[in-house]
């Protein structure tokens, strides 16, 4: 911290009140303490709040010669040992047991899984940081040791599950990641399962794939969770991986519960989507029409609208449009229902598809400039970057090259971030934009 900095955060000590408050023969002996201490804090604010509480708590000359004789990156270690030593062995441990949460956490899941005896002592030393919203986190710098305690992390894990996940309307990432964490320590199957399933869902529509993949495979290591499974082979799917994906819905298929319509009716509908892009037409309409049937028999209108989509898609490539049609008004109508936006957005996207084969450029530019803004608004950048390529082909045909080359870099720079194997048929198209733009003069 520079001078400025530092007179901040000496407003903000104890020590100074106390020279303020002793009496005038005193004051240049507690002074002298105190300007001892600013020279070895050397603007370090850690440093200087913990000297603040030594210097208030006990006898400081002994502990501020220490100090004075050690090097500056030893400092706070002799300031986290004195200041645990002003402790009670059971005060100690429960820091200790504290170091199970990388994160800050609620003070009442510090207290249920760690102890709570003198932790307003620990927190007037401290030695245990309290954040603005009440959450308490053991410094890292601390001389303490973790137990290497599976039960433990077990009890952290369920604690912060409860807290953060079931009792909450809302989680961050952050907090998600840790439980998850803990989970995997604690070997909790359950949930370790239900995060990542929860996790691998919300960054797959971001596009956040290789993430992914990461956690589903670190999980999987531990666990066998068919959500997890299904979440892993969808993301390896994105990544160009079919033959790999489709081995794994086939595990979670020969793993599902016979009653499990739902887990089945999804893994049937992600399997034609592999099969689509493999073109096995037949094979597709196949696996869409028995997830159809099954979304169906449990009502998941989800489901039945996914399901009519994709068959319009096959019929839009068929160039069945007739047929095609029907089944996105249908999928539209119940996408609205359910408030679905990205399902919204495919289907606008998917008229524009239709429209670009009638030959209609306007409204099929007109169509995927509607999807467009919903795939920003919902952050889906896979939809974006093929709805702006798109876009780029209908501009280009229509002689404005500039617009569709800078759609096209805008993709391409999406697709390569998110590792897509489109990555190649944009390059190429815009390789093409631009050669087209040269023969033409411009």
């Amino acid at each position: 911290m520079d001078g400025a900095e530092f007179g901040k955060k000496r407003k903000q000590l104890s020590f100074p009140v106390t020279i303020a408050r002793a009496l005038p023969e005193e004051r240049s002996q507690l002074q002298a303490l105190q300007e001892r201490a600013e020279r070895i804090a050397g603007g370090n604010p850690r440093l200087a709040e913990w000297l603040d509480k030594v210097l208030c708590e006990i006898s400081a000359d002994a502990v501020l010669q220490a100090l004075e004789k050690t090097q500056a990156e030893f400092r706070e270690d002799i300031l986290a040992e004195t200041l645990l030593g002003m402790l009670s062995a059971e005060t100690r441990s429960a820091l200790a047991n504290g170091l199970v949460f990388e994160v800050s956490v609620p003070r009442s899941c510090f207290e249920a899984v760690c102890g709570s005896v003198g932790l307003d002592r620990a927190i007037a030393l401290g030695v245990l940081e309290v954040f603005p919203g009440g959450e308490v986190r053991v410094p890292r710098i601390l001389p303490l040791e973790m137990p290497e305690d599976e039960e433990l992390a077990e009890r952290a894990a369920r604690e912060l599950y409860r807290v953060w996940w079931e009792e909450s309307e809302s989680s961050t990432e952050e907090q998600d990641l840790e439980i998850h964490r803990l989970a995997m320590l604690g070997k909790v199957e359950e949930i370790a399962g239900n995060i990542a399933d929860a996790l691998a869902y919300h960054w797959r529509r971001k596009s956040r794939y290789r993430e992914v993949v990461k956690l589903c495979r670190e999980t999987m290591t531990d666990f066998k969770h068919l959500g997890v499974l299904t979440e892993l082979a969808i993301a390896e799917k994105e990544l160009g991986e079919s033959e790999t994906a489709l081995q794994l819905h086939q595990q979670v298929l020969a793993n599902c519960s016979s009653e499990d319509n739902h887990l089945k009716a999804r893994t049937l509908h992600q399997m034609a989507n592999i099969y689509v892009d493999r073109d096995e037409v037949n094979e597709a309409i196949l696996r869409y029409r028995e997830s159809l049937a099954l979304y169906k028999q449990i009502g998941d209108v989800q489901g039945i609208a996914a399901s009519l989509h994709q068959l319009a898609v096959i019929y839009t490539n068929q160039g069945k449009a007739d047929k095609a049609i029907p089944l996105y008004q249908v999928s539209l109508v119940l996408y609205e229902q359910i408030d679905n936006m990205q399902g919204k957005a495919g289907v606008l996207h998917q008229m524009a598809v239709i429209y670009t084969h009638q030959g209609k450029a306007d409204k099929a530019i007109a169509r995927y400039r509607e999807s467009l803004v919903i795939y920003e608004q919902i952050e889906d950048v896979q939809g974006k970057a093929i709805t702006v390529a798109n876009m780029a082909q209908l501009l280009a045909a229509g002689g404005d090259f500039e617009t569709a080359i800078v759609h096209l870099q805008e993709s391409l720079q999406i697709l390569q971030h998110i590792g897509s194997p489109d990555v190649a048929t944009v390059e190429k198209l815009l390789a093409g934009v631009i050669q087209t733009r040269q023969n033409n003069g411009d």
